[in-house]
């Protein structure tokens, strides 16, 4: 019988987390911050910052992530280069890829659904 996708063992505390996640008055176990609004966001940016929000195009990016945004990223180290960078887009997905590199071995056979 095959595991759930959500029923390895290192992603158990992460689903019991996720039942009061948005229903708590104190959530002392995040590792995200506090939420912000867009217009305090951009307001980070400067002039123009609406302008290009507004023009954003918001589709598919490569698999790696927006070469830009890496190329980005990659600014704020030394010794890194924006082909060494892989944008996740949120924590669950970070935290399946971790545990999937750490649980599969080699010659493991992996369903995936489309």
């Amino acid at each position: 019988m095959g595991r759930g996708l959500f029923e390895f063992a290192g992603l158990r505390l992460e689903r019991y987390f996720a039942g009061y996640e948005f229903s708590s008055t104190y959530l002392l176990c995040s590792s995200d911050c506090e939420s912000i609004t867009l217009k305090d966001l951009l307001s980070f940016e400067g002039d123009g910052a609406w302008d290009a929000f507004q023009n954003l195009c918001l589709g598919y990016t490569g698999s790696l992530g927006n070469p830009e945004l890496r190329h980005a990223i990659a600014g704020l180290y030394r010794g890194i280069k924006p082909d060494e960078i892989l944008v996740i887009s949120g924590a669950g997905e970070a935290i399946f890829i971790i545990a999937a590199w750490n649980t599969i071995k080699r010659n493991t056979r992996v369903i995936c659904p489309p």
